[in-house]
């Protein structure tokens, strides 16, 4: 048996006559496409989700979302990208760091962030570990 869609196991059984007088067979296939983990995993689904709701500042500066990501390693060790988007202008600061920690994110939002673009209202992250650490909420508070 192979992870097919109902609707490609329709097409398949079609062509076999034996299947062809099968009474509900739409309705077995969807059933045992639906309730398969290896179907679920393989099948793209149709399933169309509600659009999501990106908060935006109401000026430049009131709202930044941070992130990490990881870079090829360049001449100096630099291994992450600690990126900061201003959710109002859509403009971006990047730095490269050679870890992701608390303490880095923290210093680049003392020295280069808060002089230049003032305190912001809101900070988003995505909770990573450089994120949750006691060392972030600090200066926020």
């Amino acid at each position: 048996m192979t992870h097919l869609s109902s609707k490609k196991m329709w097409e398949l059984l079609e062509r076999e006559e034996e299947f062809n007088f099968l009474l509900g067979k739409n309705d077995i296939l969807k059933q045992v496409t639906e309730q398969c983990d290896a179907c679920a995993r393989v099948n793209a689904s149709r399933l169309k989700l509600p659009p999501g709701n990106r908060v935006r500042g109401y000026r430049p500066g009131t709202h930044w979302e941070i992130d990490f990501t990881e870079i090829k390693p360049g001449k100096y060790g630099y291994k992450y990208l600690l990126i900061f988007v201003d959710t109002f202008s859509g403009w971006v600061e990047a730095f490269p760091t050679k870890h992701e920690t608390a303490k880095i994110v923290t210093k680049k939002l003392l020295e280069e962030i808060f002089p230049r673009y003032g305190m912001p209202q809101v900070l988003g992250t995505d909770n990573g570990p450089a994120f949750v650490s006691q060392l972030i909420y600090r200066p926020s508070n």
